[in-house]
């Protein structure tokens, strides 16, 4: 199976990249291929589970859930750049976790292709 590492570092509020990665990613994972998505800097505001979406905005934390929550999506989120902006591990979406950058080191070596939203 082929391996893809994504890291996103756009706020849910940047406009549409946000979504492209999104929707990148749920590409990917309907292909077969495993996806490791590492959310760094501000990127990590995408997997607060507190963060109010205004209704005319695409619902990207339910989205994010549905996509974290398939086995083939691996999501994290750098737990320094997480507690740097008050989101902690109480408050990260459903299929999400915290994690080190040492994690993201070993999916990009291990990857065939690396993908960065920024």
């Amino acid at each position: 199976m082929k391996r893809l590492a994504c890291l996103i570092e756009v706020t849910p509020e940047s406009g549409s990249l946000g979504v492209s990665a999104l929707q990148f990613v749920e590409s990917c994972a309907n292909q077969a291929i495993d996806v490791f998505v590492f959310f760094y800097g501000d990127g990590v505001y995408t997997v607060h589970a507190l963060r109010n979406t205004p209704t005319d905005e695409p619902p990207l934390q339910t989205l994010w859930t549905q996509v974290a929550e398939r086995p083939n999506v691996t999501c994290v989120a750098c737990v320094t750049a997480a507690e740097r902006r008050g989101v902690t591990s109480n408050y990260v979406l459903s299929g999400c976790r915290l994690g080190g950058l040492g994690e993201w080191t070993e999916a990009m070596a291990t990857a065939d292709r690396v993908v960065q939203f920024r």
